[in-house]
């Protein structure tokens, strides 16, 4: 079950990676992203 859920938590940052490449766009820092995506899973 855990394993499922970092597949599907690894598919979710790699979109929103994508997102922002896609759209340089002034929003939240991809650092921010990635600092507070672990901070959920725990």
């Amino acid at each position: 079950m855990l394993r499922k859920y970092q597949e599907w938590e690894e598919r979710e940052i790699n979109r929103i990676i994508d997102e922002r490449m896609a759209d340089p766009a002034p929003g939240i820092p991809i650092e921010d992203i990635m600092r507070e995506t672990p901070a959920r899973g725990e």
